[in-house]
């Protein structure tokens, strides 16, 4: 019986000391799950941000499950940004965004790579809308803190300022230029609405009206930059936005 120790024992010690070759926190160097962190899952309004950072090897690519929810800042690198284009419809509570980063060093086989979920959730409402509310609320009470003595109804409380939409992404391209067009839901007659971008990339045209478009530069150069335009009623100096993600 001592005969066979003494030969497994050799045996054993150089597996061990195979296994010690292989990269920190993985089982193989094929198939093996590298790891992904977010500086935070969930997002709760469009154009918020998260930073996606990939370590266990040396390069890496980046996916998403859905391009329509969001964006990245880059498609390859250790550490990329990304930004929710996209927020739930009314009565959803949440969209999953599933961020897969690949490998690519030679000779892992294709095998490592590793996924995160990032969370973007419905808050069901906007600071602009409940600004409004807040504002229509004092400007319907009466002094007494009731309606009016004459049974009529107080002031017609105002709408908050929506555009036709809030996020829209542009593939920017030398020979091709598409204008977006921006207009304001159910506009008031009478009312001005003055546009302004910033920064000041592209151009809005005309600058004042219920109704206009945006026209983003034509340079492949701006890929990654993100656009707001703003839609301020001269009234009520309520504001909506527009945020634009380059590509």
């Amino acid at each position: 019986m001592i005969r066979p120790l003494r030969i497994l024992l050799p045996a054993a010690a150089a597996l061990l000391a195979a296994a010690a070759l292989l990269p920190a926190g993985c089982e193989s160097a094929e198939g093996a799950d590298l790891s992904v962190s977010a500086s935070k899952r969930d997002l709760s309004a469009v154009g918020e941000k998260t930073v996606l950072t990939a370590s266990g090897w040396n390069r890496y690519a980046w996916s998403l499950s859905d391009p329509s929810l969001g964006v990245l800042s880059a498609k390859t690198g250790s550490s990329v940004v990304y930004t929710a284009t996209k927020m739930p419809a009314e009565g959803a509570s949440h969209l999953n965004q599933v961020v897969t980063c690949q490998t690519t060093d030679p000779g892992d086989g294709g095998g490592a790579h590793g996924t995160i979920t990032i969370r973007h959730l419905s808050l069901g409402g906007t600071a602009s809308s409940s600004a409004a509310t807040n504002s229509a609320t004092q400007g319907g009470s009466s002094s007494g803190g009731g309606s009016s003595s004459g049974g009529g109804s107080g002031p017609t409380p105002e709408t908050s300022l929506r555009l036709n939409q809030t996020s829209v992404t542009v593939e920017l391209s030398p020979s091709t230029i598409t204008a977006i067009p921006l207009s304001v839901v159910s506009p008031v007659s009478g009312r001005t609405y003055r546009w302004t971008i910033s920064p000041s990339l592209g151009r809005v045209n005309p600058t004042t009206g219920s109704a206009v478009s945006y026209t983003p530069p034509s340079s492949t150069a701006y890929r990654g930059r993100t656009v707001t335009v703003t839609c301020t009623d001269s009234i009520t100096r309520q504001t909506a936005t527009c945020t634009v993600f380059l590509q």
